[in-house]
């Protein structure tokens, strides 16, 4: 785009601390940025930095994660909601009554997560699955953790999903009849390394 005049700037966060998002915004308002394309946790102090920079004539677009309680001209992105629900509805069809869930999620504090969460309990709990029976755990998007995290699960008997498609091949253990496993079509190597456990041998990944 720089053959039209406009320049891009691009600064990630390493960390979801607010105030390494912050000192970013800092950076790019301080470089000359005239508009701000943003995607953070949703803070007060991040909140409230966005609105100020609407008053200062700085226009500010979220996307992948919301901000709305901020002054942000719009969010860009899916309905995350609602994609939530369509995971749990397809969720619902494929694992039996009276199967417990985990389902893993990077950091509540985005907007985007915590919806996506909303909406795949929401259709869970209207197929009839009780509450007690979903166990969340945030993951911070960090694959040993998440990796940790889902390996652990026998130990508690839970029927592993994510919020994603379908149940893949079971694998024997812990006194319930299989695991169901899903995942993305890129699953990270965390969910893959799965394969390599239990007395089945093998598991698959969609």
């Amino acid at each position: 785009m720089e053959s039209t005049g406009i320049h891009i700037l691009i600064r990630r966060c390493e960390t979801d601390i607010p105030a390494e998002a912050l000192k970013l915004l800092d950076e790019l308002t301080e470089a000359g940025a005239s508009g701000l394309a943003v995607c953070a946790a949703n803070d007060p102090s991040i909140t409230a930095r966005i609105s100020a920079l609407a008053d200062e004539g700085i226009p500010c677009v979220t996307f992948n994660s919301d901000l709305p309680d901020s002054r942000r001209l719009c969010f860009v992105g899916q309905d995350i909601y609602k994609a939530g629900r369509v995971a749990g509805g397809l969720m619902s069809r494929c694992i039996p009554a009276g199967s417990q869930l985990l389902a893993t999620v990077g950091n509540l504090k985005f907007d985007g997560h915590r919806q996506r969460l909303a909406g795949f309990r929401d259709r869970i709990r209207e197929a009839g699955f009780p509450m007690e029976d979903l166990v969340v755990a945030e993951t911070f998007n960090d694959y040993e953790t998440t990796f940790r995290v889902v390996t652990e699960a026998p130990s508690r008997c839970i029927t592993i999903a994510s919020a994603a498609s379908r149940p893949l091949t079971g694998i024997p253990g812990c006194g319930v009849s299989t695991w169901r496993i899903s995942a993305f079509p890129d699953a990270p190597p965390p969910l893959n390394r799965l394969g390599k456990r239990g007395p089945s041998g093998s598991s698959a990944t969609i």
